[in-house]
């Protein structure tokens, strides 16, 4: 019989996002697709400030330029791995959080990375839903997996997402970037350690926002957008976030840095109001220079707080996420 575990934790050992060198101009890709945007904008009814939106905050995004999801994944993937000291042939479980279409034959991003790195033995799972929430919905059945199965002691979470070049401006929302990222998840590591994930979906939403196709620009709905989406997502990221903290024994007040997405900054605006969490407690620093990576936000954003020592020991973590479906997912970390 396969033994569980119960009363341990699961830390992350490592964690890397790969962008691309390549920069495509925020600028550039709102004038060459004008006509479309000015389309979306008149179809706008009932909401004078997203009628006039114009700039999101983002300067620039990444370009993968022709590489495949699955390369900047893996990539991610072995920096993690090197951060964590772990060899591929130690990862037990590879999770696929990946959003756009794999492309080629339609193989899963996670598949990929499995026989690039050499994990032969990992189990691999790639969810297909949850879109720019994935990576909640990620760390979720990782740790199920692992509690289930003292086998799997080491899990690499992968996401990996490129953007065909027309449907990079998704209006009214953000200005959409190539990226993969990586975590490694261990049982048993006392650093970085998941206290809790929780996830919330709405599926009546599922016209308002599509995912991007290969070949063409992403579908927003506006009418959609206007009349359910906007009333119901901070509502929902409210939701989620408290429950999960009441889980947890904890209050907003715990919380020493949250990480939100970086789709605009009129959204983290209201993420920081609508959860009272103080802006400089707010990890806001990547949003300009990459955009929005998908499920890879959440990633980007935890290395670059690394990078600056926001991620002080003992610190509460709070990362947040929404995305098409549509679903919201909130994890906490102590570090």
């Amino acid at each position: 019989m396969t033994r569980r575990r119960l009363d341990i934790p699961f830390g992350i050992s490592g964690a890397a996002c790969h962008l691309p060198a390549a920069r495509a101009s925020a600028e550039s890709l709102w004038q060459a697709d004008s006509e479309r945007i000015e389309r979306l904008r008149s179809e706008v009814r009932l909401s004078p400030k997203l009628k006039q939106m114009t700039d999101f905050g983002i300067r620039e995004v990444p370009d993968a330029q022709g590489q495949a999801p699955w390369e900047l994944a893996l990539s991610a993937a072995h920096a993690a791995l090197d951060e964590a000291g772990t060899e591929p042939a130690g990862v037990d479980l590879i999770v696929d959080f990946s959003t756009t279409d794999p492309g080629g034959n339609g193989v899963q991003v996670g598949n990929r990375v499995q026989a690039e790195l050499g994990a032969a033995e990992a189990r691999v799972l790639a969810l297909g839903s949850g879109a720019c929430a994935s990576l909640h919905g990620a760390l979720l059945a990782a740790v199920a997996l692992m509690r289930n199965d003292q086998r799997l002691a080491t899990a690499l979470l992968v996401g990996g997402d490129c953007v065909h070049p027309d449907a990079r401006v998704l209006f009214p929302l953000t200005v959409l970037g190539d990226g993969g990222s990586a975590l490694v998840l261990r049982a048993g590591h006392d650093r970085n350690v998941l206290l809790g994930t929780e996830l919330k979906s709405a599926g009546l939403l599922h016209g308002a926002v599509g995912l991007p196709p290969p070949s063409a620009p992403t579908a927003v709905n506006i009418a959609e957008f206007e009349r359910r989406l906007l009333a119901a997502h901070l509502k929902a990221v409210h939701d989620v976030v408290h429950t999960l903290l009441e889980r947890c024994g904890l209050d907003v007040s715990d919380v020493d840095l949250l990480v939100p997405p970086n789709m605009s900054e009129t959204d983290q605006d209201g993420y920081v109001k609508v959860l009272g969490i103080p802006r400089e407690r707010t990890a806001r620093f990547a949003l300009p220079d990459t955009g929005h990576l998908f499920g890879s936000d959440g990633v980007n954003n935890w290395c670059r707080a690394r990078e600056q020592g926001r991620l002080a020991s003992g610190a509460l973590v709070l990362l947040v996420a929404a995305g098409a479906g549509f679903g919201w997912g909130a994890s906490l970390f102590r570090i």
